[in-house]
Formats: structure tokens, C-alpha cells, sequence
């Protein structure tokens, strides 16, 4: 079913659990209808049997790898991005990092142990960003144009590269 968010399979192949999203506004049907739902990106798997997910609507989803929830089961949900969320996301030390359209480059400070998503006020990047990935110490993206490829301080939020790409 493609309007479901997660589903968990033994190795026998058979459903041990299911996640299906909802905001605070939108069941997770009126999410696939509206075409705001997570088909957008795959879920992130992050330390102490945690997954973050987001999409299309925004939300961000934290839920429990070993024990999905059912619908509207995750263990927290907080709005992400104003914007949607395409092709993927990169975790660093405690923090997710997002490419938000209309936002740009975003981190969100994510604690496995209580649950919790928080955004650090000052780390938002205004580059219109692909992908990013996490490597030698830096958030690394590249402008959706694909003409420049930046390098961020993953706790201060710093530019510390910038190659253009000819």
C-alpha cells in the first residue's frame, strides 16, 4: 500500500509492524491524496534503535525501529521544514540535517534517548540544496543547480567550502 509510511518484515516476509503518518492536520490518507506524504525520501536509521522520517508535508517523524506504532504511532513529530523535503538526509553528531525547499539547508538536534527533535536556531543555510551528505567533518551539499558545492561546520553552521563546478 503506497499511502502507508513503514512496515517491518521478519525474515519470514511477513508484516511484524507498520507506521502510517499523520500530522496535526491530515490523516496519513489525506497526506497520500493530497500528494504530501513521505514518498519523498527514504526513513534515516539513527543510533539507539531510532528511525527519522519526513516527506513532502514538512513533518518531521521519530519513530522506534524495533516496533513501528501503527498509525499515528511514532514517538514524536515536530514541523521540519516549511517547505518539502526531497532526496534524502544526513545524520552527525546528534543532528539531522535536511534539504528544505524554500529553507535550504537545515539541522535539527535529535535526542534518541528522550525522544525529542529541536531545531538550533542559528543553523539554516540559505542555498537552494541537494542531497546532503556527512564527510571529513563537514555537511556537504550542492546547490540544486549542481554549479557549487558547499562545506558546513556541522555545529556552527559555517560555511567553510565553496567549489564552484564547471
Amino acid at each position: 500500500d503506497p499511502g502507508r509510511g513503514a512496515t517491518q518484515l521478519p525474515p519470514a516476509r511477513a508484516e511484524a509492524s507498520f507506521w502510517a503518518p499523520n500530522n496535526a492536520t491530515q490523516s496519513w490518507c489525506e497526506l497520500h491524496r493530497t500528494d504530501t506524504d513521505i514518498g519523498s525520501l527514504g526513513p534515516n536509521l539513527l543510533p539507539a534503535n531510532t528511525v527519522f522520517q519526513t516527506g513532502k508535508s514538512g513533518t518531521g517523524w521519530l519513530l522506534n525501529s524495533a516496533a513501528l506504532g501503527g498509525f499515528d504511532g511514532q514517538q514524536t513529530q515536530v514541523p521540519a521544514c516549511a517547505g518539502s523535503v526531497f532526496g534524502g538526509v544526513a545524520y552527525y553528531a546528534g543532528r539531522v540535517y535536511l534539504p528544505c525547499d524554500g529553507d535550504g539547508l537545515v539541522a535539527l538536534s535529535v535526542d534518541t534517548t528522550a525522544h525529542t527533535i529541536t531545531t538550533p536556531g542559528d543553523w539554516t543555510q540559505a542555498v537552494n540544496p541537494g542531497p546532503p551528505i556527512a564527510a571529513m567533518g563537514l555537511i556537504w551539499t550542492r546547490n540544486q543547480s549542481g554549479s557549487t558545492v558547499y562545506g558546513f561546520d556541522p555545529a556552527t553552521g559555517s560555511q567553510r567550502v565553496s567549489v564552484p563546478l564547471s
